[in-house]
């Protein structure tokens, strides 16, 4: 799995796909609904309605209900269009919830995925359902206190530490030929390889951040499973007064690879509004200051993940600056799209998405 693909970053969501993309319309809702009969367990007529979205939205969500039983239908573009290195991929995310399935990481359990009878050209991965809080934006009302928004905070990061200590060499989602000496060479060349096929405008800062990358890279990699999107908005809490993580969910990125990766992800993104007003709002507490000031800053997140899975963070501003790389790259290709379509508005936008990026990283990363 690439660990680069567009859709494998954080701003993807609600950001990246701001209008929404509705997959499947009313027929193929009907014909996956019949298809689903014979493979769902249980009884009774299948039903299949559009789940509203608040965050999420590279696929299309659904829920999937008959008289037994409730379940979560995601449904993927069809086509590459909306990725930079053709991600999206649900059969990837399959296996990796079915490698993980008798794990202690919490997540919603594969139930079907699509196959050559599916009627629809999409790919549709059918999950367990979870009812929690998916933490997008703000803290949910009923834990909105310092106690609350701590045990959030640390049942994240021990789910992290829990992620990071998967035995993942006897499952199937390594990518061949992957080397802990040159993990984070190839990973860099490969981020280079996808801005400059989406290149249409100087990128000085995003430039500037590969070269300090560069420069200063870690000379191994420990590897492990990663998830490869480990941000609030990936997952969710219980509800009724149990502040704990119930689903860490959007695996179609997951992979082994840097162990470090996911941290320095989470904590890069980990930022109040006083330091980075537009950041802010994609973080945990989202464009609320209170629920900013509830929660532990980013220093306490990396101690603690680094005191629960044993693992040093000293070299954590170099995969900071990383992570942020990584959130250019996937945005670039909409700069380059936007611009094609000659709508300048949209191609500033991204575009200054991109640089606050890279401005992100580069202090994040000490350059």
């Amino acid at each position: 799995m690439d660990d680069w693909s567009d859709n494998s970053h954080g701003w993807r969501v609600s950001l990246l796909m701001a209008r929404r993309q509705r997959y499947l319309d009313d027929d193929g809702q009907a014909a996956v609904a019949a298809w689903l009969e014979n493979r769902l367990p249980g009884f009774g007529e299948v039903t299949v309605a559009e789940l509203e979205q608040s965050a999420g939205n590279s696929h299309q969500l659904f829920t999937v209900t008959r008289e037994t039983g409730r379940w979560v239908m995601r449904v993927a573009p069809s086509g590459r269009e909306y990725s930079a290195d053709g991600g999206f991929d649900l059969h990837h995310e399959w296996r990796v919830l079915n490698a993980i399935s008798n794990s202690a990481i919490p997540h919603a359990k594969a139930v079907i995925v699509s196959d050559s009878s599916c009627p629809v050209d999409n790919a549709i991965l059918v999950i367990e359902y979870v009812d929690g809080h998916v933490l997008y934006g703000q803290l949910p009302d009923e834990y909105a206190s310092v106690d609350d928004a701590r045990q959030i905070v640390n049942s994240i990061v021990d789910t992290l530490a829990t992620i990071s200590r998967f035995a993942w060499a006897s499952a199937d989602i390594a990518s061949p030929g992957i080397d802990a000496d040159t993990y984070l060479e190839r990973q860099c060349t490969k981020g280079r390889r996808i801005l400059e096929s989406s290149r249409t405008r100087d990128t000085p800062l995003t430039d500037r951040l590969f070269d300090h990358l560069e420069q200063t890279m870690p000379a191994t990699s420990t590897l492990g499973l990663i998830h490869g999107d480990y941000s609030p908005m990936n997952i969710m809490v219980h509800r009724g007064g149990n502040p704990s993580v119930a689903a860490v969910i959007d695996w179609e990125t997951g992979t082994v690879g840097d162990v470090l990766i996911d941290i320095g992800y989470l904590t890069a993104r980990w930022v109040r509004p006083d330091e980075n007003p537009l950041l802010a709002t994609f973080a945990l507490g989202g464009g609320n200051a209170d629920h900013h000031r509830l929660l532990p800053d980013k220093g306490y997140v990396a101690q603690r993940f680094s005191d629960v899975s044993g693992l040093s963070v000293d070299s954590l501003p170099y995969y900071q600056g990383f992570a942020m790389a990584r959130l250019a790259v996937a945005i670039e290709p909409r700069v380059a799209r936007a611009a094609r379509r000659d709508d300048e508005q949209t191609a500033a936008l991204f575009g200054a998405m991109v640089d606050t990026c890279a401005q992100h990283g580069l202090a994040l990363a000490g350059a």
